[in-house]
């Protein structure tokens, strides 16, 4: 989260506290308000509006202050987490880690390439395979399954298959 004046600046914990403190003293203002209303509905003689009024005048603001509260405190966990992670990259890595890892990082670039002209040969391949398969059509297909059955048959078929193929032609 950014802070209010300068864009570029995280929104400071310290901040964040104040900010929860200001909607804590509102919604609270907005709690008393809904209560008094609901004591002037008891003193009128209106039990049920009173309670309900009672009710809705706790509810409300107290799951606004919740939600805002863990959404506070979410965002102050992970504010503290970045600023130990920076801490660590800065004692951990120095200058000399940095121009290792760029190497590291130039030699990784060129095996992907290498990698990426591999791959687009094997595509060209199947692209050739898909190609050949395609063009063929289903008459082609049941003729060589014919073709496939006539070979297929066995001794005592022998002397009724060519009337058969005549008769299936």
């Amino acid at each position: 989260m950014r802070g209010p004046l300068d864009p570029e600046q995280l929104l400071s914990p310290g901040m964040l506290k104040s900010a929860n403190t200001l909607l804590t003293v509102c919604l609270a203002a907005l709690a008393a308000m809904g209560l008094l209303r609901a004591l002037w509905s008891l003193l009128t003689w209106n039990p049920f509006t009173a309670i309900f009024q009672a009710g809705l005048a706790i509810a409300i603001p107290l799951s606004l202050w919740m939600i805002v509260r863990l959404l506070s405190e979410s965002l102050a966990a992970q504010h503290n987490l970045n600023e130990r992670i920076t801490l660590l990259n800065e004692t951990l890595w120095s200058d000399e880690d940095e121009e290792l890892w760029e190497e590291m990082d130039v030699s990784l670039h060129e095996d992907a390439n290498e990698d990426d002209s591999y791959s687009s040969a094997a595509t060209e391949e199947s692209d050739v395979k898909n190609e050949t398969v395609e063009s063929t059509s289903p008459t082609e297909t049941a003729q060589t399954s014919n073709s496939d059955e006539k070979l297929t048959t066995t001794s005592d078929e022998a002397p009724n298959a060519p009337e058969e193929n005549k008769t299936n032609q």
